[in-house]
């Protein structure tokens, strides 16, 4: 974790997978409290998010093998601010064609970045700690998928449930990924 190179690809890593405070929380309540719906909506609804994410996963090594791990995941983490911004416009007024590709441009983000970040993790690590790595990573990704729809949650009750609730957690989870992004940002040097 000391080395710069490995470090940044973990926090990276942690603040991005917080997208999964929307997914786990804050998407099934927006569609149960504000849209009056049943989880057939939201199961819907996040098939857009899979349908997008899954066929352009494989492209995406192809990407980052043409132009490099940190590029593309700089590129799908802004996709993933993008599209976190753009869910902060659905209200109770929103349909399931809203949602649907909001999540699109989710899961587009979401298929350049994880790839990538995940080859750039293992190139960063130390010479034949690869499974270390790759342990440390699923473990970071997981605390964010624990963290994520708690921290969600409870910005949603703060803010009082409803549309307000909806978005002040996606406030929360979009200042996350963007803090994912910037670390990013910051050149990095292996040592």
């Amino acid at each position: 974790m000391r080395t710069p190179a490995f470090g940044i690809t973990m926090i990276s890593l942690l603040m991005v997978s917080l997208t999964g405070g929307l997914v786990a929380f804050l998407l099934p309540y927006f569609v149960s409290d504000v849209l009056r719906a049943g989880p057939n909506l939201t199961g819907v609804a996040l098939l857009f998010f899979v349908g997008a994410m899954a066929p352009l996963s494989a492209a995406a090594g192809a990407l980052a093998d043409r132009f490099g791990n940190r590029v593309l995941a700089i590129a799908g983490s802004a996709v993933c601010v993008v599209a976190m911004l753009l869910l902060l416009t659905l209200d109770e007024t929103s349909g399931l064609g809203d949602m649907a590709w909001r999540l699109v441009v989710l899961g587009v983000g979401a298929a350049l970045y994880n790839p990538a970040i995940n080859a750039a993790m293992l190139a960063a690590a130390p010479a034949g700690s690869e499974g270390l790595a790759g342990g440390a990573g699923m473990t970071v990704r997981t605390i964010a998928m624990t963290v994520a729809p708690a921290a969600s949650a409870l910005a949603w009750t703060a803010a009082g449930g409803g549309v307000a609730g909806f978005r002040s957690g996606i406030v929360m989870i979009t200042v996350g990924v963007a803090v994912g992004l910037a670390v990013l940002l910051v050149p990095a040097r292996r040592s």
